[in-house]
Protein backbone atom coordinates (compact mmCIF):
# COMPACT_ATOMS: atom_id res chain seq x y z
CA UNK A 1 0.00 0.00 0.00
CA UNK A 2 1.29 3.31 -1.04
CA UNK A 3 -0.36 5.36 1.85
CA UNK A 4 1.74 5.35 5.15
CA UNK A 5 0.15 7.92 7.07
CA UNK A 6 -3.44 7.60 8.83
CA UNK A 7 -6.33 9.43 10.05
CA UNK A 8 -8.69 7.09 11.94
CA UNK A 9 -11.94 8.67 13.60
CA UNK A 10 -14.11 6.22 15.87
CA UNK A 11 -10.34 4.13 16.69
CA UNK A 12 -11.52 2.78 19.97
CA UNK A 13 -14.07 0.42 18.97
CA UNK A 14 -15.32 -1.86 15.85
CA UNK A 15 -14.11 -1.37 12.65
CA UNK A 16 -12.17 1.81 13.50
CA UNK A 17 -10.21 -0.43 15.93
CA UNK A 18 -9.78 -3.36 13.82
CA UNK A 19 -8.55 -1.05 10.61
CA UNK A 20 -5.83 0.88 13.01
CA UNK A 21 -4.37 -2.44 14.51
CA UNK A 22 -3.94 -4.10 10.96
CA UNK A 23 -2.22 -0.97 9.58
CA UNK A 24 -0.07 -0.51 12.75
CA UNK A 25 0.76 -4.06 12.30
CA UNK A 26 2.00 -3.02 8.53
CA UNK A 27 4.38 -0.84 9.96
CA UNK A 28 1.82 2.48 8.77
CA UNK A 29 1.39 5.50 11.32
CA UNK A 30 -2.13 6.06 12.88
CA UNK A 31 -3.72 9.11 14.58
CA UNK A 32 -6.86 7.73 15.69
CA UNK A 33 -9.42 10.14 17.14
CA UNK A 34 -12.47 8.78 19.68
CA UNK A 35 -14.76 10.47 22.05
CA UNK A 36 -12.90 7.01 24.28
CA UNK A 37 -10.20 6.13 25.07
CA UNK A 38 -8.05 4.03 22.55
CA UNK A 39 -7.08 1.24 23.93
CA UNK A 40 -4.12 -0.18 21.45
CA UNK A 41 -1.25 -2.38 23.00
CA UNK A 42 1.32 -1.08 20.23
CA UNK A 43 4.20 -3.24 22.07
CA UNK A 44 4.18 -5.72 18.95
CA UNK A 45 3.39 -3.30 15.87
CA UNK A 46 5.45 -1.80 13.81
CA UNK A 47 3.84 1.72 13.50
CA UNK A 48 3.16 4.66 15.50
CA UNK A 49 -0.03 5.57 17.00
CA UNK A 50 -0.94 8.45 18.37
CA UNK A 51 -4.27 8.90 19.92
CA UNK A 52 -6.98 11.97 20.84
CA UNK A 53 -9.87 11.77 22.65
CA UNK A 54 -12.39 13.79 21.31
CA UNK A 55 -15.80 14.46 20.76
CA UNK A 56 -17.13 15.14 16.94
CA UNK A 57 -19.89 16.55 17.60
CA UNK A 58 -18.43 19.47 18.27
CA UNK A 59 -16.51 19.27 14.96
CA UNK A 60 -15.90 22.90 14.52
CA UNK A 61 -12.94 22.56 16.75
CA UNK A 62 -11.63 19.60 14.91
CA UNK A 63 -8.91 21.51 13.63
CA UNK A 64 -7.59 22.64 17.01
CA UNK A 65 -6.87 18.83 18.13
CA UNK A 66 -3.57 18.72 15.49
CA UNK A 67 -0.32 20.21 16.29
CA UNK A 68 0.85 21.57 11.91
CA UNK A 69 3.92 18.98 11.74
CA UNK A 70 2.03 16.13 12.23
CA UNK A 71 -0.58 16.29 9.83
CA UNK A 72 1.90 17.45 6.87
CA UNK A 73 2.42 14.03 5.90
CA UNK A 74 -1.14 12.38 6.20
CA UNK A 75 -2.02 10.65 3.09
CA UNK A 76 -5.26 8.83 3.91
CA UNK A 77 -8.23 9.62 6.06
CA UNK A 78 -10.61 7.43 7.23
CA UNK A 79 -14.33 8.75 8.38
CA UNK A 80 -15.43 5.40 10.21
CA UNK A 81 -16.57 7.16 13.53
CA UNK A 82 -20.68 6.43 13.89
CA UNK A 83 -23.78 7.42 16.35
CA UNK A 84 -27.39 6.95 16.23
CA UNK A 85 -30.22 7.98 17.81
CA UNK A 86 -33.80 6.07 17.37
CA UNK A 87 -37.07 7.24 17.53
CA UNK A 88 -40.11 8.16 15.67
CA UNK A 89 -39.96 11.56 14.22
CA UNK A 90 -42.95 12.64 16.46
CA UNK A 91 -40.43 11.39 19.29
CA UNK A 92 -37.04 12.42 18.24
CA UNK A 93 -35.21 15.54 19.69
CA UNK A 94 -34.42 18.14 17.32
CA UNK A 95 -31.08 18.30 18.88
CA UNK A 96 -30.67 14.66 18.92
CA UNK A 97 -31.07 14.72 14.67
CA UNK A 98 -28.53 17.71 14.99
CA UNK A 99 -25.75 15.44 17.05
CA UNK A 100 -26.46 12.67 14.12
CA UNK A 101 -25.78 14.66 11.74
CA UNK A 102 -22.91 16.34 13.30
CA UNK A 103 -21.02 12.89 14.15
CA UNK A 104 -21.91 11.27 10.99
CA UNK A 105 -21.91 14.17 8.42
CA UNK A 106 -20.54 16.94 9.23
CA UNK A 107 -17.09 15.85 11.00
CA UNK A 108 -16.29 13.97 8.17
CA UNK A 109 -16.94 16.97 6.13
CA UNK A 110 -15.00 19.20 8.59
CA UNK A 111 -12.08 16.78 8.26
CA UNK A 112 -11.88 16.69 4.93
CA UNK A 113 -11.81 20.36 4.12
CA UNK A 114 -9.62 20.97 7.15
CA UNK A 115 -7.14 18.48 5.46
CA UNK A 116 -7.61 19.14 1.85
CA UNK A 117 -4.65 21.39 0.74
CA UNK A 118 -2.47 18.56 2.62
CA UNK A 119 -4.60 15.76 0.61
CA UNK A 120 -3.36 17.43 -2.73
CA UNK A 121 -0.17 17.76 -1.93
CA UNK A 122 -0.06 13.77 -1.18
CA UNK A 123 -2.24 12.68 -3.42
CA UNK A 124 -4.21 11.41 -0.79
CA UNK A 125 -7.18 9.02 -0.07
CA UNK A 126 -10.04 9.58 1.55
CA UNK A 127 -12.47 6.73 2.85
CA UNK A 128 -16.48 7.11 4.02
CA UNK A 129 -17.99 4.46 5.37
CA UNK A 130 -21.39 4.38 4.45
CA UNK A 131 -24.51 1.97 5.55
CA UNK A 132 -27.36 0.69 3.70
CA UNK A 133 -29.58 2.77 6.11
CA UNK A 134 -28.16 5.78 3.47
CA UNK A 135 -30.93 4.36 1.07
CA UNK A 136 -33.36 2.55 2.85
CA UNK A 137 -35.95 4.35 4.87
CA UNK A 138 -36.32 2.37 8.16
CA UNK A 139 -38.90 3.70 10.41
CA UNK A 140 -37.04 4.76 13.93
CA UNK A 141 -34.19 5.30 12.06
CA UNK A 142 -34.64 8.76 10.41
CA UNK A 143 -31.49 10.66 12.06
CA UNK A 144 -29.24 7.80 11.25
CA UNK A 145 -30.52 7.39 7.51
CA UNK A 146 -30.75 11.01 6.50
CA UNK A 147 -26.96 11.57 7.98
CA UNK A 148 -25.68 8.50 6.56
CA UNK A 149 -27.31 9.05 3.13
CA UNK A 150 -25.60 12.78 3.47
CA UNK A 151 -22.42 11.59 3.81
CA UNK A 152 -22.85 9.05 0.67
CA UNK A 153 -23.79 12.43 -1.67
CA UNK A 154 -20.86 13.99 0.57
CA UNK A 155 -18.81 10.92 -1.00
CA UNK A 156 -19.98 10.90 -4.44
CA UNK A 157 -19.55 14.64 -5.09
CA UNK A 158 -15.99 14.25 -3.64
CA UNK A 159 -15.03 11.78 -5.61
CA UNK A 160 -16.03 13.57 -8.89
CA UNK A 161 -14.15 16.72 -7.94
CA UNK A 162 -11.13 15.23 -6.02
CA UNK A 163 -9.76 13.15 -9.06
CA UNK A 164 -8.77 16.02 -10.96
CA UNK A 165 -6.11 16.50 -7.80
CA UNK A 166 -5.14 12.84 -7.50
CA UNK A 167 -7.09 12.08 -4.68
CA UNK A 168 -8.93 8.81 -4.66
CA UNK A 169 -12.78 9.05 -2.55
CA UNK A 170 -13.32 5.33 -1.26
CA UNK A 171 -17.09 4.88 -0.38
CA UNK A 172 -17.74 1.60 2.05
CA UNK A 173 -21.03 0.20 2.47
CA UNK A 174 -19.65 -2.28 5.20
CA UNK A 175 -23.27 -3.86 6.17
CA UNK A 176 -24.27 -4.61 9.61
CA UNK A 177 -21.12 -5.66 12.00
CA UNK A 178 -20.82 -6.78 15.68
CA UNK A 179 -19.44 -3.69 17.34
CA UNK A 180 -20.01 -1.62 20.21
CA UNK A 181 -21.86 0.49 18.42
CA UNK A 182 -25.50 -0.98 19.23
CA UNK A 183 -24.62 -0.16 22.58
CA UNK A 184 -24.55 3.40 22.27
CA UNK A 185 -27.80 3.52 20.46
CA UNK A 186 -30.18 6.65 22.20
CA UNK A 187 -33.43 5.20 21.95
CA UNK A 188 -36.16 7.72 22.49
CA UNK A 189 -39.81 7.99 22.73
CA UNK A 190 -41.83 4.74 22.11
CA UNK A 191 -39.17 2.43 20.10
CA UNK A 192 -37.80 2.30 23.83
CA UNK A 193 -40.30 -0.48 24.47
CA UNK A 194 -39.12 -2.83 21.62
CA UNK A 195 -36.10 -0.93 20.18
CA UNK A 196 -34.91 -1.83 17.07
CA UNK A 197 -34.81 -5.58 15.29
CA UNK A 198 -32.50 -6.16 12.70
CA UNK A 199 -32.18 -9.52 12.12
CA UNK A 200 -29.00 -9.47 9.62
CA UNK A 201 -26.30 -11.57 10.86
CA UNK A 202 -23.66 -9.26 11.68
CA UNK A 203 -19.86 -9.60 10.38
CA UNK A 204 -16.73 -9.49 12.21
CA UNK A 205 -15.17 -5.82 12.03
CA UNK A 206 -12.04 -7.75 11.74
CA UNK A 207 -13.17 -9.48 8.33
CA UNK A 208 -14.18 -5.88 7.14
CA UNK A 209 -11.40 -4.42 7.73
CA UNK A 210 -9.81 -6.94 5.60
CA UNK A 211 -11.80 -6.02 2.55
CA UNK A 212 -11.51 -2.03 3.03
CA UNK A 213 -7.41 -2.32 2.89
CA UNK A 214 -7.62 -4.77 -0.55
CA UNK A 215 -10.04 -2.05 -1.64
CA UNK A 216 -7.58 0.59 -0.29
CA UNK A 217 -4.88 -1.76 -2.15
CA UNK A 218 -6.78 -2.17 -5.45
CA UNK A 219 -7.31 1.89 -5.57
CA UNK A 220 -11.03 1.40 -6.05
CA UNK A 221 -13.60 3.48 -5.44
CA UNK A 222 -16.22 1.55 -3.65
CA UNK A 223 -16.54 -1.85 -1.30
CA UNK A 224 -19.76 -3.21 -2.02
CA UNK A 225 -20.55 -6.77 -2.10
CA UNK A 226 -23.61 -8.94 -3.98
CA UNK A 227 -25.64 -10.18 -0.56
CA UNK A 228 -29.38 -9.91 0.32
CA UNK A 229 -29.10 -6.42 1.61
CA UNK A 230 -27.57 -4.44 -1.49
CA UNK A 231 -30.05 -6.56 -3.63
CA UNK A 232 -32.64 -5.42 -1.41
CA UNK A 233 -31.30 -1.98 -2.02
CA UNK A 234 -31.99 -2.29 -5.91
CA UNK A 235 -35.44 -3.81 -4.84
CA UNK A 236 -36.45 -1.13 -2.72
CA UNK A 237 -35.00 1.91 -5.29
CA UNK A 238 -37.87 0.01 -8.02
CA UNK A 239 -40.68 -1.57 -5.92
CA UNK A 240 -40.62 1.48 -3.08
CA UNK A 241 -44.23 0.51 -1.71
CA UNK A 242 -43.39 -3.21 -1.48
CA UNK A 243 -40.11 -2.89 -0.42
CA UNK A 244 -41.68 -0.27 2.42
CA UNK A 245 -44.14 -3.17 3.67
CA UNK A 246 -41.02 -5.52 3.80
CA UNK A 247 -38.96 -3.65 6.07
CA UNK A 248 -42.38 -3.23 8.46
CA UNK A 249 -42.61 -7.20 8.53
CA UNK A 250 -38.82 -6.79 8.85
CA UNK A 251 -38.26 -4.71 11.96
CA UNK A 252 -41.64 -6.03 13.72
CA UNK A 253 -43.18 -1.74 13.09
CA UNK A 254 -46.93 -2.88 13.34
CA UNK A 255 -46.05 -3.92 16.81
CA UNK A 256 -43.11 -1.32 17.88
CA UNK A 257 -45.68 1.05 19.24
CA UNK A 258 -45.24 3.24 16.33
CA UNK A 259 -49.03 4.16 17.06
CA UNK A 260 -49.82 4.62 20.43
CA UNK A 261 -51.42 2.21 22.32
CA UNK A 262 -55.08 3.47 24.00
Amino acid sequence: MRYKNFIITGAASGLGESLARKLLADGKNVIGIDKDKIKINTDNLSGNLRTIIFDLKDYEKIDQQFNENEIQNIDCLINCAGYETAGFVDDLPLEEITRNFNVNTMAPIALTKFLLPIFKKNKACVINVISAMATIGVPGRLAYCMSKSALQMFSNVTRAEFKYFGINVITIYPEVMETPFWNSVAYFGRIQAAKMNDPRKRKDPNDVADEVIKTINKNKSFLWRLSMTNLFVIFYGIFTRIADKIVDVICNIKDSNIIPKK
